[in-house]
Parts: structure tokens; sequence; C-alpha cells
């Protein structure tokens, strides 16, 4: 509307022109206008391009998957876009099986939506995929990640060490507890350190699953949503 009444001003006031001289004032500020005009339009353009993809959150279980009662299941049940990547086996695992299992489903999505949820030996599975593929996601979400290097049970998990020992390609956060059997706080500090992730210690939480109690865990899942958005890191 605003473009058609000044239109109609400039062709009343350009008829009414009786020198060339006007007549240019008149075309230079109607040029003007237009250029202001479109670099409005492309200035819009370019903050809806750059606008943050919504977040998609990939979860990743460990060994023998996560059943009904963990707090991965409770997560994608409370979050939008969320979707658990499957594994070819949960009790036989190996590492290259995972590692492809998790590249296949991150390519589905836009990469800087991405937020990889681990909890424990899935968290290896990343650290591996992250050496593999050096995909630059939003960032992962580490619960529990075991030492297999020295394990607390024999399941021959051989495929996945060695643990990689580089700095992961994009943000990442590490949940970890003080009396886990899979893992000493020591090995923990070596992980973060490594993968320059923040750790962040929740106390005597065992493996931080089920059978600790972690079901419904409302304050990982607002840690979760704080480092989505960008402030843990």
């Amino acid at each position: 509307m605003a473009v058609y009444s000044y239109n109609k001003v400039y062709n009343f006031v350009l008829s009414l022109a009786v020198t060339d001289n006007l007549s240019y004032v008149i075309l230079t500020l109607k040029d003007a206008v237009y250029m202001k005009s479109t670099r409005l339009t492309n200035n819009r353009l370019d903050k809806e391009n750059t606008m943050v993809a919504e977040t998609n959150y990939l979860f990743i279980p460990g060994y023998g998957n996560s059943d009904e009662g963990h707090w991965q299941t409770y997560f994608e049940n409370q979050l939008t876009n969320s979707y658990r990547i499957q594994q070819s086996s949960w009790v036989n695992p190996l590492c290259e099986d995972w590692v492809n299992a998790i590249n296949t489903t991150v390519i589905r999505y836009e990469v800087n939506s991405i937020v990889l949820v681990s909890h424990s030996l899935g968290g290896i599975a990343i650290a591996h995929w992250a050496s593999r593929f050096n995909t630059k996601i939003k960032g992962a979400f580490i619960v529990a990640p075991p030492d297999i290097e020295d394990p607390y049970l024999d399941l021959n998990l051989g495929s996945f060490t060695p643990i990689p020992s580089f700095k992961l390609p994009f943000p990442s956060i590490i949940i970890g507890s003080s009396n886990d059997n899979w893992v000493t706080l020591n090995r923990l500090n070596t992980f973060a350190d490594n993968w320059g992730s923040k750790l962040i210690i929740i106390g005597d939480a065992g493996h931080i699953n089920t059978t600790s109690g972690y079901g419904n865990w409302e304050d990982g899942l607002d840690l979760l949503k704080q480092f989505a958005d960008g402030n843990l890191i």
C-alpha cells in the first residue's frame, strides 16, 4: 500500500515538472527509496536464513539398550524432535556397527541442529564416531561413559578400545558420578581433558541408570536443555 501511494505522488509530481533537472531529482529520489527498501528486504531474509535450527535430540543408549524406566526413555517422551538410534546388536556390540548406525542417522538431519544424548557405552561410541567422521554437530551430552579399558565386568567390549583421546570437534559435556563402578573420578577427568568436555559430577549416583534410580530425572533434563541452549559451555 505504501509503495502504491508513493508511485501516485511520484507520477503526479513528475507530470508537473518543468525542467529536466527537476525530473532528475525526482528519479534519483525514487531510486534511493527503492534501493533502501531492497536492502531492508535482504537484511530480513539474511536474518531468517541465519536462524538457529530447532534442536534434534538423538539418543544413544549403552550396552543392553535403555529400558522403559530409564532416564533416556523419559527424556525422549518429554522432548520434541527426539529419536533413539537403534543398533544391530545391543548385547554383542561391535564398535564399527555402532559408529555406522550413528552416522547413518546423523546424516538425515541438519548437523548444526543435532545434540547426541548418550549413556554408558554410547558415549564411547560417540568418541569413535567423532574420530572417524569429524562432523561438527551442535553438541554431545555424555552420561556415565565407562572405562572399558579397565572394565567392571567382561562384556566383550574390546572392539571399542582403545578409547579415543582427541578433542571432539563439537561442544560436549560429561555427567558423571562419584561412585560409578564402571569408571573412576580420575578417568572421568581424563575423558573430559582429552575430549575437551565440561565435566559435572552429580554425587553418588552409581552408573546413573535405572538401577541407581535415574528414571524421571528432572535435574538431568534441565541440564540437557541448558546445554542445548548453549548455557553450560
